[in-house]
């Protein structure tokens, strides 16, 4: 039933159609998954070793670029989206020597390798952040602090952007009394790119071939911190900054995650000026639910009557943040969306790994779901390589 055929069928022609082919994931899947099956550790080769494993088959797929989610060191709150330093590699997934063997195996057999970034937060237990804290400088500002706003003698957050996304700290000896931003959980505080010197330390070397920007709507917020406009329904109007991206040394593949509609979200293409990412990655097929023909094909209407001159779009059916795509649309629907997307003219096809075999959500007890009241199933397709 699965794609392993298909896939190699037309791997010529995908080189000519699309620019690259790419699967998504860490086939050793991240630390809390591999916490959950500790049982099983022992058993199991993890991490980057697993995806040099991998090598020979992901070139008899005729793939040519591979996107792995976070390696770095993190506590694991999200998965991986805290992290504690961008210039390690969190040691459940290998060594930095396992990386440079990765990276170098990769390039050997003519494929390409992109990394995740993720610029708009930290791990709370990041360095930048402790000594932010504390004020030590040069990293006062590193994070986004402001102070508490005042109504009547009581303290309340800075504005009304959601409500919970300020976090009032205490510092010890109450050096620091102020609220910081977290657009996603308390233990990832939002960096402040307004501040030049943390645009300087998102470093981006190592010589991999591009980079992944997650959460990039959320990068820039307003410097004047005013409340959201509230609308007619009574809901608060999310208003999303943010501004072109410089490129670092060479021309280096740049792709961004960002759910916003499409009118919105082609604005991530930059202009001549200012150009910003190859691509964001379009959400067309990537709905919680399965939609009716008639509504993709009024997604798709959209995406290309928006599309600017001379852009580039990518077909996603699945990622690691909902279940698995054959779990959604059924066993019966997977092959002809993956051929639907691997022939779609004008973009480029992303595959999460695993989805071309049909992979399947997983069976997790209550006690392992810590994510579903915020992502339905996600945990469930975050499984290893089958």
């Amino acid at each position: 039933m699965v794609l392993k055929m298909i896939f190699q069928d037309i791997a010529k022609m995908s080189f000519l159609i699309f620019l690259c082919f790419m699967i998504l994931g860490v086939e050793a899947g991240s630390k809390e998954l591999i916490d959950l099956h500790r049982e099983e550790k022992s058993n199991i080769e993890l991490g980057l070793k697993r995806i040099i494993e991998k090598i020979p088959y992901l070139k008899y797929l005729g793939v040519c670029a591979v996107w792995l989610t976070p390696i770095y060191p993190s506590p694991g709150v999200d998965m991986g989206y805290d992290i504690t330093d961008y210039r390690e590699i969190d040691e459940i997934m290998g060594t930095m020597e396992d990386f440079e063997e990765l990276k170098n195996k990769l390039h050997e057999n003519g494929i390409k390798i992109i990394l995740d970034i993720v610029p708009n937060h930290t791990s709370d237990k990041h360095e930048w952040f402790i000594k932010s804290v504390q004020k030590e400088e040069p990293y006062t500002d590193y994070y986004v602090w402001v102070d508490a706003k005042y109504v009547n003698g009581t303290r309340q957050v800075p504005n009304n952007w959601y409500g919970s996304i300020w976090k009032h700290y205490v510092g010890v000896n109450e050096i620091r009394q102020h609220y910081y931003l977290h657009q996603f959980f308390t233990q990832q505080p939002d960096l402040n790119f307004w501040n030049p010197l943390v645009c300087k330390d998102i470093k981006l070397d190592k010589g991999v071939d591009g980079f992944r920007m997650d959460a990039v709507p959320y990068i820039y917020e307003r410097q004047d911190f005013l409340d959201s406009p509230i609308l007619k329904d009574g809901t608060l109007e999310k208003i999303d900054y943010t501004q072109g991206l410089d490129e670092y040394g060479k021309t280096r593949f740049m792709a961004i995650e960002t759910y916003l509609k499409f009118k919105y979200s082609k604005k991530f293409y930059g202009n001549e000026t200012n150009p910003g990412a190859h691509f964001p990655l379009n959400s067309c097929f990537f709905a919680p639910k399965h939609l009716s023909a008639k509504e993709y094909i009024d997604r798709l209407t959209e995406l290309f009557s928006n599309l600017p001159t001379g852009a580039w779009l990518s077909w996603i059916i699945g990622n690691y943040d909902s279940q698995r795509a054959t779990s959604k649309f059924g066993l019966e629907l997977i092959d002809g969306l993956h051929m639907i997307q691997l022939l779609l003219p004008t973009g480029t096809p992303v595959v999460y790994m695993g989805d071309e075999l049909g992979m399947t959500n997983t069976y997790l007890r209550d006690d392992q779901r810590h994510y579903e009241a915020l992502v339905p199933n996600r945990e469930r397709g975050r499984t290893p390589f089958q």
